[in-house]
This record gives structure tokens, C-alpha cells and sequence, in this order.
């Protein structure tokens, strides 16, 4: 990976889911059935809290009946995903943010990370799809989250386990989606993520209630809805694009031979351009596990 209130806060708060006895409380996992053959699709946070651990019983349920682990991206810390990461947020073109921001916006920027104790000029030749992702650092950091999410903690028991592991869209894709953010606007889009900052935390503390009750209706109210209200270009290159690609691989894994665990973010899942929603909308059998 992972936000009335507008669309960046979301993206700070969204840029950190076995058939035994059903439990009282649900979970943001669903069976996907067709027939006798299914998976699970579950919705993640990609950064937690210690507080939020154990993950939800729910979770271990479908990762135990799973055969294959199937994650958004492959993140891991080596040196060449941090160089691509780097390069691919370069401005081009020799180009600054002071090129693109007006002196007002790149004031208010510098201001911003002045006070979290960071030089903007370290800053100033990158895309503002990478500031973005230095400020939900920063956010995070201030309410204490430095824990891995769903995705990184599953994704180490699978190597552990040797579950075999497969991916919904490469590194470079993902890296590029996230540095064409604000492409085009990016004044407005600098300045409406400075609007929002202060109120990352609550909407942190609201999505991560949300998502811990699987409440899909939660999140749309709190990420989905206001960020495609607020930017619709963005709404649709995060969600609406990703979702349709990703569909196409979820009905390949009716008849085959593997039963698949598929985490993506929560945003993913929830509203109408959601991935349940969508696998509903083709006839698919959708039903929630406990928690």
C-alpha cells in the first residue's frame, strides 16, 4: 500500500484478510464462491499498530485453508526496490517543485516539513506522489505506528512456510501508479494534502475501527467516497483501474487447482467500483468470515 473530509487525508491514512466454527465478531474477509471451488479475498491496512495485534481470527482462518498467498505487490528492503522507488520519483527534466508549486503552496510545504524536522530542499526534485508517501511517514511516526501491516506480516509467515507467493501487479507498476499521483495538478494536489495532514490520525483511528469490524460501508464513507468526490484522477489510477486489472486474475483462480488467500488494501474492496461489489455484480456467491 493505505481519508466530511477530503481526499488526501485518506491517502494519508489508507499511503500504512478455514471453514472451523463461525465466530460472534466479522472480519474484512470474504469467501468468494463459485460452486464448490472459492477464495478468500481480504482487505488489509498496510501499516498497524501494535494495538491491533493479534490480527482478527478471521484472517488465520483463510490463510491456514489456503494453498497460495496472493499479495498486491512484492515490497521487500533491498537496495534495487529502494533505487527503482527513487528514480522512478524523479521529476523530469531537471525540474524542481518550485517549479510546479506556486511560492505560496512550496511556502506552506517547506513550512510543513520544517516543523516535522526535515529539510524540503533534501525533497525538492521529487514528484509529489513521493511526497505524499514521505508525509504518511511522517503522520504515522507522530501516532506511534511503525509496525508492519497485514500484507508484510502474512507475507513473512508464507517465506517462513514456504506457502507459495504470487502478485497482483509488479513493483514497477505500483511505483509508477504512485508517481504519476497528482500529474498535471500538482499544486492542487500538494496543497489539498496540507489541508488534510492535521486530520490523518482521526481518520486513521476511524478507518482502522472500520476495517477491524470489516465494515466495508465504513470505509467507503471514509476513504473511497471523498477521495473520488475531491479527486476523481486519483480516485481512479489507486482504485478504479487497479480493481478492473486485478478482477481479471481473481476469476482465473475458479478451476484451478490451488486455493488462494488474496490480501489487497480495505479501499479496494468497498463501494460500488469495489473488488466485492464487482465479483458480486458477476454472480459470485460473497460471504464475510468471523472474526
Amino acid at each position: 500500500m493505505m481519508m466530511a473530509m477530503k481526499g488526501c487525508s485518506r491517502w494519508l491514512a489508507a499511503l500504512a484478510l478455514l471453514p472451523l466454527l463461525a465466530l460472534a465478531e466479522p472480519a474484512a474477509v470474504w469467501k468468494i464462491s463459485h460452486g464448490s471451488d472459492y477464495f478468500y479475498l481480504g482487505g488489509t491496512i498496510h501499516m498497524l499498530p501494535e494495538s491491533e495485534l493479534p490480527l482478527p481470527q478471521g484472517f488465520q482462518q483463510a490463510y491456514a485453508d489456503s494453498d497460495v498467498l496472493v499479495l498486491e505487490t512484492e515490497v521487500t528492503d533491498s537496495q534495487q526496490q529502494q533505487q527503482t522507488l527513487l528514480q522512478a520519483m524523479q521529476l523530469e527534466n531537471g525540474r524542481s517543485l518550485q517549479d510546479l508549486l506556486t511560492a505560496g503552496t512550496y511556502h506552506r510545504l517547506d513550512q510543513y516539513f520544517s516543523d516535522n524536522g526535515m529539510a524540503l530542499d533534501n525533497f525538492r526534485r521529487f514528484a509529489p506522489g513521493f511526497i505524499l508517501i514521505v508525509a504518511t511517514q511522517i503522520e504515522l511516526q507522530k501516532l506511534g505506528i511503525t509496525g508492519e501491516g497485514v500484507d508484510m506480516i502474512f507475507q513473512q509467515q508464507a517465506r517462513a512456510e514456504q506457502k507459495p507467493l504470487w502478485f497482483l501487479e509488479s513493483f514497477d507498476y505500483q511505483v509508477a501508479v504512485l508517481a504519476g499521483l497528482g500529474r498535471g495538478y500538482e499544486d492542487e494536489f500538494v496543497g489539498k494534502m496540507l489541508d488534510e495532514a492535521p486530520q490523518a490520525g482521526e481518520i486513521l483511528g476511524d478507518t482502522l475501527r472500520g476495517w477491524k469490524s470489516g465494515n466495508l460501508n465504513d470505509i467507503n464513507r471514509l476513504i473511497n467516497e471523498p477521495t473520488r468526490r475531491d479527486d476523481p484522477r486519483t480516485f481512479a489510477s489507486l482504485f478504479v483501474e487497479r480493481n478492473h486489472n486485478w478482477l481479471q486474475q481473481l476469476l482465473t483462480y475458479f478451476g484451478n487447482d490451488e486455493r488462494e488467500l488474496v490480501l489487497v488494501g480495505a479501499g479496494h474492496l468497498a463501494g460500488k467500483e469495489g473488488l466485492i461489489e464487482l465479483l458480486r455484480q458477476r454472480g459470485y456467491h460473497i460471504s464475510q468470515l468471523g472474526g
